[in-house]
């Protein structure tokens, strides 16, 4: 199984895909260019807008009532289907003035948690946030670098998480609520020479599938932390991933651009999976 690459522009750094099971149609965005790209699989189409926001662009999420939240270092901005920026619904949380937005999913209530990245990826300046309905930020995670891939386990009780320069995957335990993450573990450890953790994915059967920025590779993992397969990317920069298509069985993969003749960084791909996903719910906010 090869991934298969989607005719689109070619982004800086693509980021965040999330699925759209009713339009079926994956959205994704360009971290450094912002701009916003949707895939219609009906008519393989492709289109892009760019975005009248500051870079970086460090979440994308669908909305409950429609269209998506996007965030970055000034908020939480509402976007329509057809991808134009509406309004600014949030304002951001003091701390991404030095560690902007990178990251988000939701849970199955529809509540979501917003992970932050240090501007000089060095510094413990990050975390993740649950975003309240009134706009308040409840800090979950502290004293993180780059928080990337946040993903909940099917059964909505374990969150992992990766701290990317440290080659970490963390797994917590999450309470009903989602107001406290505790129980932190260290899920995976990954050698530098297999590059970064990056986004996460889960499948139908409670496994991660994790993104390798640097290392050319989608790897899935047992829910016990074992390595299952490891697929091959025609890019070294590999973002991000996300279950989508029929039945869920296509994983959708994002990457970075690189100045190599032999590099398609920047592209969408699409993998026929080895077993069916889960998507992200849309945010009740």
């Amino acid at each position: 199984m090869l991934p298969r690459q989607i005719d689109g522009p070619k982004c800086v750094l693509g980021e965040c895909p999330v699925w759209d099971p009713a339009r079926r149609v994956l959205s994704y965005l360009d971290y450094l260019k912002p701009q916003a790209i949707a895939f219609d699989e009906r008519t393989g189409r492709t289109t892009s807008k760019p975005l009248p926001l500051r870079a970086p662009l460090g979440g994308l999420c669908l909305r409950r009532s429609g269209g998506y939240f996007v965030f970055n270092q000034d908020g939480v901005h509402l976007m329509s289907d057809d991808l134009d920026i509406l309004a600014t619904v949030f304002l951001p949380h003091p701390s991404f003035s030095e560690a902007p937005p990178n990251d988000v999913c939701v849970d199955a209530e529809g509540r979501i948690l917003v992970a932050t990245a240090d501007r000089l990826e060095s510094r413990p300046n990050a975390g993740l946030f649950l975003l309240s309905a009134h706009g308040a930020w409840h800090p979950l995670v502290t004293a993180l670098t780059v928080a990337n891939g946040p993903t909940f386990s099917n059964e909505g009780n374990t969150l992992y998480i990766a701290d990317s320069p440290y080659g970490l995957i963390y797994r917590f335990s999450v309470d009903a609520q989602c107001r406290a993450l505790d129980n932190r573990q260290i899920f995976a450890m990954v050698p530098p020479e297999e590059g970064f953790p990056d986004g996460l994915a889960i499948d139908a059967a409670g496994c991660p599938w994790s993104a390798r920025w640097g290392g050319r590779a989608i790897v899935q993992y047992s829910p016990e932390g074992r390595e299952l397969a490891r697929f091959r990317v025609p890019a070294r920069m590999v973002t991000s991933c996300a279950f989508g298509g029929e039945g869920l069985c296509t994983l959708f993969i994002t990457t970075a651009s690189e100045d190599t003749p032999d590099d398609l960084g920047g592209h969408l791909f699409q993998l026929a999976a080895n077993r069916p996903g889960s998507i992200q719910p849309p945010a009740a906010l």
